[in-house]
């Protein structure tokens, strides 16, 4: 594939709908990065911020942001994406045909979502068992807090994963005022009360995110989003402002292979 048919291709699924005037951020109509659709339905007690379409949510836009800004994945590249959402993964297959792996823990949940070809993956268990260094980019959002083991672990074995000069894209929710984890037997309703959802058994929180994944990975809590894209470009795909500065829970950790710190 050519630079000019990457490009296009890569213009198809930015939706480059701009409001009626340049200086005027309020004509600007909101619009997803990954479809194109101009619609946008409420989620759990965010309004207006998921995608109708195909689903995208705050985080999954800013990646996108990002991966047009580096122009990645480029033709070529293998992609590991784990939990897939419906947007990324079209557009990651789109581009890479089968160098795109998607994985989770069960892939059947998958097939009404419209994601074909997802491998079972447990992270607790299977990662020493993929080869190394055969990955260009990792990607996985809002799943260490799932995982039944220690995250640190899983964090080092997927950069493993990477080939030399890979990057590694994922991001976790943040809540609480100290990170929490629980191996033990918990009912839903203590999940919900001490971790934000059933399913989930750990949580991280900004107070001291430096001292939990900051350990592993380098943490920056003073996150400006305006100094990677313009304002105009966060109002067209619809990234609340309140998402724009510190770490918050749609925040990305963009990293290089070389980054970790074990």
């Amino acid at each position: 594939m050519s630079n000019s048919e990457l490009n296009q291709l890569s213009n198809q699924y930015s939706g480059s709908k701009l409001g009626k005037t340049k200086n005027d951020n309020r004509a600007i109509k909101p619009v997803c990065n990954l479809c194109g659709c101009e619609k946008f339905i409420d989620s759990m007690n965010r309004k207006k911020v998921k995608c109708k379409n195909c689903g995208s949510v705050e985080r999954t836009r800013i990646i996108m942001l990002y991966l047009k800004k580096f122009l990645l994945p480029q033709p070529g590249m293998k992609v590991l994406h784990l939990a897939p959402d419906y947007g990324l993964s079209k557009y990651f297959s789109s581009i890479l045909g089968n160098n795109y792996v998607p994985t989770d823990i069960n892939p059947d949940r998958y097939t009404k979502k419209g994601i074909t070809n997802v491998r079972k993956l447990d992270l607790c268990k299977d990662l020493d068992n993929w080869q190394t260094e055969s990955f260009d980019i990792v990607v996985h959002l809002h799943v260490l807090e799932r995982i039944p083991c220690n995250y640190t672990a899983v964090l080092i074995k997927l950069n493993r994963l990477l080939k030399p000069g890979g990057k590694h894209i994922f991001g976790v929710p943040v809540m609480g005022k100290a990170f929490l984890d629980s191996f033990g037997s918990l009912n839903p309703d203590e999940n919900r009360k001490y971790f934000g959802q059933q399913d989930h058994i750990r949580r991280f929180s900004s107070s001291d995110l430096k001292m939990s994944l900051g350990m592993v990975v380098p943490v920056n809590l003073d996150i400006h989003l305006e100094d990677e894209f313009s304002e105009q470009e966060l109002m067209q795909y619809n990234i609340p402002k309140s998402k724009w500065r510190n770490y918050v829970g749609y925040s990305l950790f963009f990293l290089d292979k070389s980054d970790l710190l074990l």
